[in-house]
């Protein structure tokens, strides 16, 4: 895993707490659209980055929530990225 998505991650537990995983619907997720991480937890991306999380456009892409490039390529790359972490954690998890 890049350190972007740790930095999101350890962001998001900080801010949420443990399990806010779980409210994640991995079918809808897409990491360049309102279904990405931040819109399924706050419903509104610009307002929970600004307002919320406090984060700069380079703050979003530090914490692997934005792309250094706003190519097709680095936002598929983004996506598999996210969804590689929430099917790890997925497996890690399983009984």
């Amino acid at each position: 895993m890049n350190k972007e998505i740790q930095n999101g991650i350890d962001l998001l537990t900080k801010h949420f707490g443990e399990g806010w995983q779980d409210r994640i619907d991995l079918e809808r997720l897409n990491m360049n659209c309102d279904c990405c991480v931040v819109g399924q937890l706050f419903d509104d991306y610009g307002i929970a980055v600004r307002e919320e999380l406090r984060l700069s456009r380079d703050g979003e892409i530090s914490h692997g929530f934005w792309t250094r490039n706003n190519s097709n390529e680095a936002w598929k790359e983004l996506d598999r990225e996210w969804h590689e972490y929430f099917e790890t954690r997925k497996r890690k998890l399983a009984p």
